[in-house]
């Protein structure tokens, strides 16, 4: 007998205990049931709680991935705003401005054929610079006043022509370098530098 009341007393302490569990967990969840009321409404509710949270948790990584993605955009948009920045102060060294994005083509044709002008040129300088060593030595041959002795009767005729051809072309080979220089600097240093900011570019 003192046995079974020995085991009584255990199984109601463990019954307390499981009680008060029961109570401390459903007023955590904010839950008013009692142990001996139907279970299959407070699972119910349980499982709905547990859904919440989860979806709960799910809206927080979103608004945290949202909010590093827009820091990132964000900084690529200052970045690429930094760099036309650059471009647009390069370009206004050589009378250029930036093109519109729908404008690029064109205007990257229109420096393109810049190039090819300034490279033409660049032939016809050399062009102009073989005739002028050609000329040269026989530049150098013309006497050095325009009188002449008696005893040396030599035709001025084509000397002179010479002469007049070897002077027109020392000044168009002048003129040639001068544009050439300008050229040079306007067309393929803006490109360079056009083509290097596109290729910095992320987009």
């Amino acid at each position: 007998l003192q046995r079974d009341e020995s085991e009584a007393q255990s199984l109601l302490q463990e019954e307390q205990a499981l009680t008060e569990e029961w109570q401390t967990l459903c007023a955590t969840l904010g839950v008013q049931l009692q142990p001996q009321e139907d279970l299959a409404g407070w699972l119910t509710a349980a499982e709905e709680h547990e859904q919440q949270l989860d979806q709960l948790s799910q809206r927080h990584a979103l608004q945290t991935q949202i909010a590093a993605h827009t820091e990132q955009v964000a900084r690529f948009t200052a970045q690429i705003a930094q760099r036309q920045a650059s471009l647009t102060a390069d370009l206004a060294q050589y009378t250029l401005s930036l093109p519109a994005p729908e404008d690029e083509a064109s205007w990257l044709n229109e420096r393109a054929d810049e190039a090819k002008i300034w490279q033409q040129r660049q032939t016809e300088f050399a062009d102009l610079q073989t005739q002028i060593d050609r000329l040269a030595p026989l530049l150098e041959t013309l006497p050095q006043t325009d009188t002449a002795d008696s005893d040396d009767d030599v035709p001025l005729d084509n000397w002179r022509q010479a002469h007049d051809e070897c002077v027109s072309l020392q000044s168009q080979l002048q003129t040639l370098q001068e544009q050439t220089t300008q050229e040079q600097q306007r067309a393929a240093e803006a490109i360079a530098h056009f083509d290097a900011a596109l290729k910095n570019s992320p987009f």
